[in-house]
């Protein structure tokens, strides 16, 4: 029945109704905003231009990141995880300021992450499928 299923984390996701993106990791955050249809601006910790391939590196990322398995039904014990300090976090949101969805990005073991989203089991994910986590908000800066 596994087989049957959309192993996307965030199927139907469409990078251009997201106007708003905050990301958190290393105990740093970051939000950006939409200002156009391709160009970006960081509005917290500062305000400025932003890196435009960045955010939408993530975006992109995020709506073709599959799991590969399910690891536990519930995240309960948040620290197993990973999930109790998370290495990131990201949360997209509508112009409405509607929720699209939040991954959290828990602890790595050996080539998988674990990550969840608001509502879903825990699952693992190739680390690969990730490539390398942006520095926050350094790498945003534009």
């Amino acid at each position: 029945a596994l087989d049957l299923r959309d192993r996307r984390l965030f199927a139907g996701l469409e990078p251009k109704d997201v106007k708003r993106v905050r990301v958190k990791a290393g105990g740093q955050a970051a939000v950006l905003e939409r200002s156009g249809d391709t160009d970006w601006k960081l509005v917290e910790p500062t305000k400025g231009a932003a890196r435009a391939t960045k955010v939408e590196d993530i975006l992109y990322t995020l709506r073709s990141l599959k799991w590969e398995e399910i690891v536990a039904a519930k995240p309960v014990a948040p620290a197993r995880w990973g999930f109790d300090a998370p290495a990131f976090e990201v949360t997209l949101l509508k112009a409405d300021g509607g929720e699209i969805g939040t991954l959290v990005l828990g602890k790595r073991e050996g080539d998988r992450y674990f990550v969840r989203t608001a509502t879903s089991p825990v699952y693992a994910i190739p680390a690969r499928a990730l490539g390398e986590l942006p520095k926050v908000p350094d790498d945003f800066k534009g």
